[in-house]
């Protein structure tokens, strides 16, 4: 397998010291997880899992408490974490990366685009870079193996849930940009919010004054691999 990006390379971590316990979705479905895998990718559970040295043992059960209501206050003395608006099973893809460095998953078990959106406004709130970088990349392989584009509905969902300055949204832009045939286009813009047709006009523009009309006969990736990450010092420059 060939990609564009030079390989990653494996997280080190130290040793596992710690379960924390995730609780995620409506259902509150737990997930056991180390915590410094946790806290090595991410600064929102860095700082969650520092607030439980502070956290009280759990109170026992009183007579006349329902169940859920003894879970729940246990759950946030105990110093679970709670992602109750998280799909439990783009937080199991999510865990996968934790664990495996990937998001390149062997066929059939290959993401979806509809997936990797996800998984991306999940890594984003996480404050997890390197997660957002990588849903990034494999969006374009993707996209790119399959011959298609984002479809409307999906653009919605991203300007929905990540910020408007989100190299997310400058790459769904990008794709309709570079890719898109005016039928896919008119079809799929039905379907967005008003901000992206704004970011499509401005891209455009910018696009257009910049490389003229020879960027309708380029590929989202055949563009540099670092078009549309993020960086800091926790996650270099590629």
């Amino acid at each position: 397998m060939t990609d564009s990006a030079p390989p990653s390379k494996r997280m080190k971590f130290g040793f596992f010291d710690e379960n924390i316990q995730v609780v995620v979705g409506p259902m509150r479905k737990r997930f056991n997880l180390h915590a410094d895998v946790l806290t090595t990718r991410s600064p929102y559970f860095k700082s969650a899992i520092a607030k439980r040295a502070s956290t009280p043992d759990p109170p026992k059960g009183e007579e006349g408490s329902s169940q859920s209501t003894v879970l729940q206050s246990t759950a946030k003395l105990r110093g679970d974490i709670e992602l109750l608006d998280v799909e439990p099973e783009i937080f199991e893809t999510y865990s996968q990366y934790l664990y495996q460095d990937t998001l390149d998953f062997d066929a059939p078990d290959d993401l979806t685009l509809d997936e990797l959106v996800s998984v991306h406004i999940l890594a984003a709130k996480l404050g997890d870079l390197r997660a957002t970088n990588m849903a990034i990349d494999q969006m374009i392989k993707t996209s790119d193996k399959q011959h298609v584009v984002p479809g409307g509905s999906l653009v919605a969902i991203a300007f929905a849930g990540t910020s408007e300055s989100s190299p997310l949204h400058r790459l769904l832009v990008d794709f309709y940009m570079y890719e898109a045939d005016k039928q896919v286009f008119t079809e799929s813009s039905q379907l967005m919010p008003p901000a992206s047709c704004k970011a499509f006009m401005q891209r455009y523009i910018e696009l257009k004054s910049g490389e003229g009309d020879a960027f309708f006969s380029q590929k989202i990736s055949a563009l540099p691999a670092c078009s549309y990450h993020q960086h800091d010092s926790s996650c270099p420059p590629c």
